[in-house]
């Protein structure tokens, strides 16, 4: 009978931490993403502060996207948040950025995971390093 009652405890964890998932990513997720794109939009603006110049421009006319365009080149990076998906996307043709994030959950918290192309793992990432990442390859090719 313990192992039973054992079998039934882990199968009401699983549950219950299942339900915990679903409820932040329906909740919080599209606060995560604001949070991403806060983070890219203040990198922008303290870069432009620091070159003393309008270096990149920002389209807010959206919440659930973003557009930086680099005036040297006209070059625009794009990110887009699918909520039906929990996953933001980022774009740009030159330099060459194509990179896709995954909202889930780890240790109760709400993050974006990166799939690892080399082996497939996917794998953690705060807000901050990827505004950071995406902003340094964007400005530097």
């Amino acid at each position: 009978m313990e192992l039973l009652i054992s079998k039934y405890t882990q199968l009401v964890e699983r549950k219950n931490a299942e339900a915990t998932k679903r409820t932040l990513l329906s909740t919080q997720g599209i606060n995560l993403w604001l949070q991403l794109r806060d983070s890219i939009k203040q990198i922008a603006r303290d870069f432009n502060d620091a070159v003393k110049s309008e270096a990149v421009t920002w389209d807010e006319s959206n919440p659930i996207s973003l557009s930086i365009t680099r005036t040297i080149d006209k070059a625009t990076l794009t990110g887009t948040y699918e909520g039906s998906q929990n996953s933001a996307t980022f774009r740009c043709t030159q330099p060459e950025i194509d990179e896709a994030f995954i909202q889930g959950v780890q240790s109760e918290e709400l993050c974006f995971f990166h799939v690892d192309p080399a082996n497939g793992r996917n794998l953690m990432n705060k807000t901050d390093d990827i505004a950071y990442g995406l902003f340094d390859k964007f400005i530097s090719k």
